[in-house]
Parts: structure tokens; sequence; C-alpha cells
């Protein structure tokens, strides 16, 4: 689905437990990350930063 969705230019967040240098983080450099364990808050942040970049 990410790799749809980068393809699209469509925003997205990327919720990982690979961590800050995880293969999801270098497969898609300028996405949000959100680190498990991760909260409602969290991941409305993120979503929030993808949307308005």
């Amino acid at each position: 689905m990410a790799e749809r969705l980068a393809a699209a230019g469509v925003p997205f967040a990327l919720a990982t437990g690979y961590g800050a240098d995880g293969d999801p983080v270098t497969a898609y450099p300028r996405r949000e990350i959100v680190q498990k364990p991760f909260s409602e808050s969290a991941i409305r942040e993120a979503m929030a930063r993808a949307f308005s970049a």
C-alpha cells in the first residue's frame, strides 16, 4: 500500500517498530514516521504534518 500511495503522490504516515533507521524509513524518506508503541495523538500529529507538507 505504501508503494502505491508514494507513487501516486498521496501523503501518508508509517507506523513502524523499526525505529528511525529501519527499512520503511529508508524506502520512504520524506514520510512521517510514528514509532510503536504509538498513541492516538501521535497518529493525529503525524497525519497533520503529512497533509500540511
